[in-house]
């Protein structure tokens, strides 16, 4: 169920500039899958208490800017790992 959610939610997480989470998704989630992904799921639930961050927001530029040339043209941008990671949409464990 929790990796199927993850799944669901990394499809929706780059089209989205603000997410609608209702206390339903809350709900709807197990309370020990809670507690194994803690970090995960209190960035998720908040999600709807705010709109996306600026970082999210530029990522999501960034990807609709380069579509189909994502690839390619991060490998001659030379970024640090992490940031290379964030524009492919690497898992994080948390949410922007």
């Amino acid at each position: 169920m929790s990796l199927q959610l993850c799944t669901t939610e990394a499809s929706l997480r780059p089209r989205y500039s603000h997410v609608r989470v209702s206390e339903d998704w809350e709900e709807a989630v197990p309370a020990e899958v809670v507690q194994k992904y803690p970090c995960f799921y209190q960035s998720l639930f908040s999600l709807g208490h705010r709109p996306r961050s600026l970082q999210h927001l530029a990522r999501c530029t960034l990807r609709t800017l380069l579509e189909g040339r994502l690839l390619l043209v991060l490998s001659q941008l030379h970024l640090p790992s992490a940031l290379h990671q964030f524009l492919l949409l690497g898992f994080e464990d948390v949410l922007y």
